[in-house]
């Protein structure tokens, strides 16, 4: 039996997504003072927040489970025997894939809890798959796989959710002393010019 995919919500280094939190937080500033300038000076400070709680949002993965697609393939797999001799025998390959939206780069960050086994998946563009290698007659334990590995990841996407959408609701709040006080700074620099 093999299970298709890498680890998810994991990174090697141990990063999570109170990491990508932090580090969007430390990049606000930079993208306060890095705004167009022109822009800056014609929006009002509701619309730039708008614009930057946009750009600067991390939108949680969102999994179309409804709309899994199936499929079975037979295949050939090898397999060794209790005296250590390899043969081949029928097999097949289960999978069921889903389409998600949301930044895909999360399915590398844990979520701060951790279970003894997490869930395996291949992420290829905006799907991801699930499933297992299996002998022809283990084909229950494929199906068995899948459904306790979808289980698993929607319960780690409620994590991610629950982590993600306090911090999302929060920016316009940590972005307007921000706006504010880059408007004061180019208050200040007017009034140096007006003077000369």
């Amino acid at each position: 039996m093999a299970i298709i995919g890498e680890v998810l919500f994991m990174r090697r280094d141990g990063g999570s997504v109170s990491d990508v939190v932090r580090h969007v937080e430390g990049q606000m500033q930079q993208q306060v003072d890095a705004y167009d300038e022109r822009k800056f000076d014609a929006q009002s400070d509701a619309e730039v927040v708008d614009v930057l709680a946009r750009d600067l949002s991390v939108e949680p993965l969102l999994v179309d489970f409804e709309k899994g697609e199936k499929n079975v393939e037979e295949t050939t797999i090898s397999v060794r025997d209790v005296f250590g001799d390899t043969g081949s025998v029928p097999g097949l390959i289960l999978t069921k894939k889903f389409s998600f939206t949301g930044d895909a780069d999360l399915w590398n960050f844990g979520t701060g809890q951790w279970g003894s086994m997490m869930p395996r998946g291949e992420i290829y563009g905006r799907t991801l798959t699930v499933g297992m290698e299996v002998r022809a007659t283990d084909s229950d334990a494929a199906v068995q796989h899948i459904t306790s590995t979808v289980e698993q990841i929607k319960h780690y996407l409620e994590l991610q959710k629950a982590a993600l959408d306090p911090f999302n609701a929060a920016l316009p709040s940590q972005l307007l002393p921000l706006i504010e006080a880059r408007r004061a700074r180019r208050g200040s620099a007017q009034s140096l010019l007006d003077k000369f």
